[in-house]
Formats: structure tokens, C-alpha cells, sequence
């Protein structure tokens, strides 16, 4: 099975966990519960806490080791060391994807960084995929499921533009933008910090998805170069058009990789762009011309 094969029971999940559920307004898991809610999730829901007895009108387990087998998607919204320490048990109880809503991790200095080490760790010995960790979610309009933490806006429509973006911020205006137009999307979806799954996994998993048409991107920096060109090249190969809006930044690994590549010797926003078209990215040069570009496709 393929990395991209591996993502679908993770973003098109019928049955999901949440791992630190509660109704309290402090935590991202109400919202969570909304947004699944609003867009007409019809799947298992299973909360997880062992501080409640019920939560969202369900019967509330006391940890993942008390789901039944296979669940598809388990989200966490509990502290990141707590997260490391129940990866093994969602191993062990045929979990089939993880989302880590929760920071702390390398975003957060030394010892996050560490934790999140650990956290990739614990991915390489279950084979479990990973999204995030700091990560807000996504919304998959297509199969009806949004493990967000914002309400999506009103009336969901299904669309075939996958939104795949480093900043939920541009994924959420464009998902604003969408609605606003009456414009279907197939997901949008933020990568948090990559630490298991990246921009590069997730186009490879558009490039297969035959509900993708175009795929719009926001790239902050490029943590995986290798594995971005391999997801270009496979959206390339399936005729999917690939729109990225990449502000001006440094990121010295991935120059550093791109130079090692290519040979080449240029500027680092030159560099850049370059290896991007050479992958067959379409650069733009804001979200807004992103997203009214991809309308048009």
C-alpha cells in the first residue's frame, strides 16, 4: 500500500475518536463535534475521556484501548506528551489514522521538538499515519466529514478544488471565499508541522483522488523538498493543475536540498520558484488570485 492509499480511511473516515472530548468551552473538541455535525457526518463517533461518563450525548470511553478494532481516525486534543504516550495503544487496537490537533510540539522550541521526535517515532513503529501535529483539522465536503475546529461556514457544498495549505488561516479564507461564491470544494486542509505527513504525501493523495480536479496550495516553507517533488510530479502525471502561493521566505534545509537537486546557484526565492515550475506548479502571487484562478480550471 502506497503512503497516499494509506491517507484515505484517515480523511475519509467512518468512524472516528476523540481523545480528550468534553463539552467545555476551553477545548477544540466542541468544535470539533460541530463542525462534524454541520457538514452531515453520519459515521461512528466514539469520545474518549476518563473524566466523564458521557459527552455529546454518548457513552464516554476511558482511553483507546477500550475502541473497538479498526477504528478509522482517532484525534487528539489532550498535551503532547500525553499524545506520545497513547500511540502504541492505537497500534494495538488497529487504528487506521491519527490526527494531533494538539501543539506543544516542535513549534514550541527544544523540548517540543523532542516530544514531537517521539511522536514520529511511535509513527515508524505502528505504520499509523499522522497529521499534524498543531494542526486545525480538516473539512472533506465530498464524504461529509470535518474533524475542524471552526464551524465550517454555511451551507457545505462539494466541489472537486482540494485546498492543501501551511497556514489554516488561507485555507479557511478560501474555504470563506467559497462559500461566499457558491463554489464546491473537494477538502481543505492544513498540514500543521508535518511531522509524519507532509505537503508532498498530500498531493500524492490528490493525484489518486478522482474527486480532484485542481489542487490550491499556501507554501510557508518547504520541510520535505524530495517529497514535494515527487507529489508535483504525480499531480503533473495525472493532469491535475497544482496553484501555489509562496511568499518570499528562507528556508536554508530546503535551499540547501533544492541547490543539491538541481546544481543550480540563484537567488533563494529565484531558486525556488524555479525548481516549483520545474515540477509543474503554476505560481501565483496571492490567495485571492489562487483561488479565482482555480474557479476558472
Amino acid at each position: 500500500m502506497t503512503r497516499a492509499s494509506a491517507l484515505r480511511p484517515l480523511l475519509a473516515p467512518r468512524s472516528i475518536a476523540v481523545v480528550g472530548a468534553s463539552e467545555s468551552p476551553d477545548s477544540w473538541a466542541p468544535e470539533i463535534h460541530r463542525s462534524l455535525r454541520h457538514v452531515g457526518y453520519t459515521g461512528e463517533l466514539y469520545p474518549i475521556n476518563p473524566k466523564y461518563e458521557q459527552v455529546w450525548g454518548r457513552p464516554c470511553l476511558s482511553s483507546v484501548t477500550d475502541l473497538p478494532r479498526g477504528v478509522d481516525l482517532v484525534v487528539f486534543v489532550v498535551p503532547a506528551r500525553v499524545v506520545v504516550g497513547m500511540i502504541d495503544d492505537c497500534g494495538a487496537a488497529g487504528v487506521r489514522g491519527i490526527m494531533v490537533v494538539s501543539s506543544g510540539f516542535a513549534e514550541a522550541g527544544e523540548e517540543g521538538r523532542a516530544i514531537q521526535d517521539e511522536l514520529v517515532a511511535a509513527a515508524a513503529r505502528t505504520g499509523i499515519p499522522i497529521l499534524g501535529p498543531n494542526v486545525e483539522g480538516f473539512v472533506n465536503y465530498v464524504d461529509h466529514v470535518a474533524p475542524y475546529g471552526t464551524t465550517p461556514p454555511p451551507d457545505p457544498r462539494p466541489g472537486s478544488i482540494s485546498v492543501i495549505s501551511q497556514s489554516g488561516t488561507v485555507a479557511w479564507a478560501m474555504n470563506q471565499a467559497a462559500s461566499d461564491r457558491g463554489v464546491g470544494l473537494r477538502i481543505i486542509l492544513g498540514v500543521g508541522n508535518e511531522a509524519v505527513i507532509g505537503l508532498g504525501d498530500m498531493f500524492a493523495w490528490a493525484a489518486q483522488d478522482p474527486h480532484t480536479k485542481v489542487v490550491t496550495s499556501y507554501i510557508e516553507t518547504m520541510r520535505d523538498v524530495e517529497g514535494i517533488g515527487r507529489g508535483l510530479d504525480a499531480l503533473r502525471s495525472a493532469k491535475k493543475p497544482v496553484l501555489i502561493c509562496a511568499p518570499e521566505g528562507r528556508s536554508e534545509a530546503a535551499l540547501r536540498s533544492i541547490v543539491a537537486h538541481t546544481g543550480a546557484l540563484a537567488g533563494d526565492t529565484a531558486l525556488r520558484d524555479a525548481w516549483l515550475r520545474d515540477h509543474g506548479a503554476v505560481l501565483v502571487e496571492d490567495p485571492v488570485t489562487m483561488f479565482e484562478a482555480a474557479v476558472l480550471l
